[in-house]
């Protein structure tokens, strides 16, 4: 049985550029969950070991709908260079960006990063861009905006990123950063995810996990 348990942190970032809110959601998976333990060799990003899902838009399709922001000192950029620095290897590293990033593009890059990601891995996703709140069967949903954001379209559910990386995910950790309005409904996802097995078990995979 492998002890599965999540760890969050709610917290905004203040940044001249986007001022927007921000979420540090952590996931740890093996012998020793996150929650429970206190070295700090468990945060580590191991390079060999690391996989990393980058997301980062500053520009959309739909320019009377979504603002752009400035291209200068993007952060998705900052950040792929630093894990690259770190010994990361290339093939670890999915970064996509503005116009690449369509909806269907992000869902099947997210899934093939995550079906070669083997027990040992960590992994960090992190969006870039807008989030947004829209109705879906009459319900708010929110969303991450993908190049292609439109009321044809939709938009990147965080519920459905949380979900599909639960599913799928065989590592040790997840790390998901957001950089974007809303970013909080990811936290409420992993809650969500949790109420819905109350005997604590994914039978799936034979996974136990808590909210802490």
């Amino acid at each position: 049985m492998i002890p599965f348990s999540i760890q969050y942190r709610l917290s905004l970032l203040s940044a001249s550029r986007l001022l927007l809110s921000a979420f540090l959601l952590l996931i740890g998976l093996g012998s020793q969950v996150v929650a429970k333990s206190t070295g700090a060799e468990d945060f580590a990003f191991p390079p060999k070991n690391s996989w990393i899902f980058v997301a980062g838009l500053v520009e959309w399709q739909d320019v009377e709908s979504l603002d752009s922001f400035p291209k200068e000192n993007r952060q998705d950029d900052a950040m792929v260079e630093t894990f690259r620095k770190a010994g990361v290897p290339t093939n670890h590293i999915v970064h996509i960006q503005d116009k690449k990033a369509s909806l269907e593009h992000l869902k099947e890059a997210l899934t093939s990063l995550l079906e070669r990601i083997p027990e040992d891995g960590v992994l960090l996703f992190y969006y870039e861009g807008h989030g947004y709140v829209d109705k879906v069967n009459g319900k708010n949903d929110v969303f991450f905006a993908p190049w292609d954001a439109s009321e044809k379209i939709g938009g990147w559910s965080m519920r459905g990123v949380v979900e599909q990386i639960y599913a799928k995910f065989k590592g040790r950790r997840v790390l998901l950063l957001a950089d974007c309005c809303n970013s909080g409904a990811m936290v409420e996802a992993a809650r969500q995810l949790a109420k819905s097995h109350p005997d604590g078990y994914k039978k799936e995979r034979n996974t136990k996990y808590s909210v802490d």
